[in-house]
């Protein structure tokens, strides 16, 4: 199956929930996510924005930041790459036309220690299936090669797939957090 078909089918799953069963992973999502990832104390994490059906981390963001955890937004640089930047909830945000909302230029510039991503599928090895604009495969790859970043898929169950083909897959991932818990990834 071409990588173009394999997200067209996972983007009809992803759509097919209902508000109140996204309300419910979301609830899911922060509950088991917040306690992994609050553990050995301050560390940056960044999370991302929904866009369209995506599972949104923003709740655990939120629950996280009661908890007094540095946290990070997106914003994409000149060169189109995601560079990661201080935020918090009801931060003022800079929303460029057609585009997501990210943080204002005033905020500080960060590396995050774990980074949250949106996917469309992944397999038990870790391999992710993105949307196809490649900003987070290239964001994964740059983040690592500055430090120990630990990358966390954030999405439904339902999205996982038997195996994501190595052409296929856009980066791995070292953790999945959905509404059926967390799951360290088999590398």
């Amino acid at each position: 199956m071409s990588t173009d078909h394999l997200r067209t089918q996972m983007k009809i799953i992803q759509g097919s929930f209902s508000s109140r069963d996204r309300r419910s992973v979301t609830n899911a999502i922060a509950d088991m996510g917040q306690d992994f990832l609050a553990s050995g104390g301050p560390k940056v994490i960044a999370g991302f924005f929904p866009i369209g059906d995506q599972i949104t981390p923003l709740l655990l963001m939120q629950a996280l930041f009661h908890r007094q955890i540095p946290l990070a937004l997106p914003k994409l640089d000149d060169q189109s790459k995601l560079r990661f930047y201080s935020w918090w909830p009801g931060a003022k945000m800079h929303t460029p036309k057609g585009a997501i909302p990210e943080p204002l230029e005033c905020e500080e510039e960060v590396a995050p220690d774990y980074l949250l991503v949106p996917m469309l599928g992944f397999d038990q090895m870790g391999n992710r299936l993105g949307f196809g604009s490649d900003f987070y495969s290239q964001a994964i790859r740059t983040v690592r090669s500055r430090n120990e970043t630990i990358v966390v898929g954030i999405g439904f169950a339902e999205q996982e797939l038997g195996i994501i083909l190595d052409d296929q897959a856009e980066s791995r991932l070292d953790w999945i957090i959905t509404q059926n818990g967390l799951r360290g990834m088999t590398q």
